[in-house]
């Protein structure tokens, strides 16, 4: 073969080598160019979820900040708005948010009585709707994609107290300190007649001193047995506990011993109802609450002092006295109806 015929031959097969390659690229583009795009989208996609679960966590955190909805009507939702309207500038070319976003709340125990205030909790819920920018997506499919993110938060806060000053001082009037605690630990006493009284009995008279206590909330009052202790010969010789203590941590509120009237309360009656005082109070100091005053029947007053002063309660000393009060615990005993007082300290 001539030269110039080799020539030709390899110019024609170069010729059809090349057009092979030309189509196998545009096969291999109008393959891979949709796979990229989609990757980005994806890519785009992802970012705007985690953008907006972030932003849902946020708001919900901010609307669980401070005070709720009960209290502050609107408050936990505005404060979420504010969150979504701050970040919606920075990633607007991402993200559209929808500026109301949904708030629900839930506590775990009622609110406090507004006058005294204390802590409560609870948890929020936060719900975002937005829309995330695909860039490659066309019609009939949005270039936006629409979605929605709920998240939830618990929280802790305080309601602040309506009056001046949480809890009366001994200086204050009698006016200010029978304000309406939010809660009341209440204790009965009676002689169980009949009971265990056989000859030679050392159980005999038996007394049985109950505790009931009770929390109100926003005007509303619940109340629940907490323990019954059985009395003799001033020693307790029985104890059956019907619930757990459930007070909001760092309440005030008041011990009470009530009477029923028909019947002065016996010696044995009254040092059952000090031993009681003395082991209600350890519970609450357990649980920090804090106790106004202990109110006993005028009648009871110097029984039950006596019966304090046994189980490790002792005088304060008298105003004006130079002995300094080293007890970490100071108490106030008041009658009903008024007339007598006393501070004990622990």
């Amino acid at each position: 073969m001539s030269p110039f015929g080799e020539r030709q031959r390899r110019l024609q097969a170069f010729a059809r080598s090349s057009g092979s390659s030309l189509i196998e690229l545009a096969l291999l583009a109008v393959v891979a160019l949709p796979m990229v795009a989609a990757s980005v989208d994806l890519a785009f996609l992802f970012a705007g979820v985690c953008e907006v679960k972030e932003v849902c966590k946020l708001a919900a955190m901010a609307a669980g900040d401070s005070l709720p909805d009960e209290v502050s009507p609107g408050s936990p939702s505005n404060r979420a708005d504010r969150v979504i309207a701050e970040r919606q500038s920075a990633v607007a070319e991402l993200v559209r948010f929808d500026p109301q976003c949904e708030v629900s709340e839930k506590l775990i125990n009622p609110l406090p009585n507004a006058r005294l205030g204390g802590p409560f909790q609870g948890s929020v819920a936060e719900t975002v709707q937005a829309d995330i920018h695909v860039p490659f997506v066309v019609e009939p499919i949005k270039s936006w994609v629409p979605i929605k993110i709920r998240d939830q938060c618990a929280f802790t806060s305080t309601l602040p107290s309506s009056a001046n000053s949480v809890g009366p001082t001994f200086s204050q009037s009698s006016s200010e300190s029978s304000a309406i605690p939010d809660w009341m630990v209440s204790i009965t006493t009676e002689t169980l007649k009949g009971y265990l009284d056989y000859k030679g009995s050392l159980l005999s008279p038996l007394v049985k001193a109950s505790v009931v206590y009770s929390q109100t909330f926003c005007g509303v009052t619940y109340s629940e047995p907490y323990e019954s202790y059985y009395y003799a010969g001033f020693q307790p010789v029985g104890c059956i506990k019907h619930h757990s203590l459930d007070l909001i941590d760092g309440a005030w509120g008041t011990i009470e011993l009530k009477s029923d009237g028909s019947s002065a309360l016996s010696k044995e009656e009254t040092h059952a109802a000090a031993d009681l005082i003395d082991r209600v109070f350890l519970d609450l100091y357990l649980k920090r609450c804090k106790v106004r005053c202990v109110v006993v029947p005028f009648d009871a007053f110097e029984n039950v002092m006596d019966g304090l002063c046994q189980y490790g309660f002792q005088l304060t000393p008298p105003e004006g006295s130079s002995q300094p009060i080293t007890a970490q615990t100071i108490l106030s005993i008041v009658s009903n109806p008024p007339g007598l007082a006393e501070r004990i300290m622990y």
